[in-house]
């Protein structure tokens, strides 16, 4: 057992505090549309081998929400090269809408997503989730190695379970600049989600850094990226995908 990875994940667990992300943001799930065939979004998200249901009620999931879901699958999809690539490395999701206080949450073959709102930036997050959780959430600790990020000492999860909001013991991104910055709910999966997702919507991720603190381009930190891009995690995204 790897006692760094360990203590990462047990306190982030045991804290239960979804990422924080700033007001504004695009994408949001917008009203139903009763002209959208039902039956036309299902079938378009099949060819994907994606499944939705409803947890805790009869209702069929309302067009509006199907569209926001179909709108993240085709952004990761056109990153992947298409629905069949997008089926292959996936093999098969199944998001369930539920009332919970996260934004979401993601594991091999199946995502949950708050049915109460929320946006195709989450659903492709998420959706990275599913696709590291398939692969034995080995393709995080892949880029979390070659990204020379983590805790500086394995004992620093211990810490920072005890110490949540001391910097010292957040999880450290290395040196290139995170997709979006980092809180004190950050650590080696959340960052993998995160990268897939800014190499979808990498105008939308460049703002959230900013808007953190953690721009692309800064001098005291030493980056100097244009944009995400041009940072050592998307290009760390772009090998992954390329590899087959």
């Amino acid at each position: 057992m790897n006692p760094r990875r360990y203590w990462e994940d047990l306190s982030l667990l045991l804290m239960k505090r979804p990422l924080q992300v700033p007001a504004g943001i695009p994408f949001m799930m917008e009203a139903d549309s009763t002209e959208v065939d039902l039956e036309a979004l299902r079938c378009e998200l099949s060819d994907h081998r994606v499944t939705v249901s409803q947890r805790g009620s009869n209702d069929v999931p309302a067009a509006g929400m199907l569209s926001v879901i179909l709108e993240g699958v085709h952004g990761l999809a056109g990153l992947m090269g298409g629905p069949d690539r997008f089926a292959t490395r996936l093999q098969g999701v199944d998001i369930r809408l539920c009332r919970t206080r996260y934004g979401g949450y993601g594991q091999a073959h199946g995502i949950a997503l708050n049915r109460d709102g929320f946006e195709a930036w989450t659903v492709v997050h998420e959706l990275a989730h599913a696709w590291d959780g398939v692969n034995g959430w080995k393709l995080s600790a892949r880029m979390r190695d070659s990204m020379g990020a983590g805790r500086c000492k394995w004992w620093y999860g211990i810490a920072h379970l005890l110490r949540p909001a001391d910097e010292r013991y957040w999880y450290y991104p290395g040196k290139s600049p995170p997709p979006c910055g980092i809180d004190a709910n950050f650590n080696a999966k959340e960052d993998f989600a995160e990268a897939v997702t800014a190499s979808v919507y990498p105008e939308e991720a460049a703002r959230r850094a900013a808007a953190r603190g953690w721009p692309y381009a800064d001098p005291v930190r030493g980056y100097s990226c244009a944009s995400f891009a041009g940072t050592p995690r998307a290009a760390f995204v772009r090998e992954l995908l390329s590899a087959g």
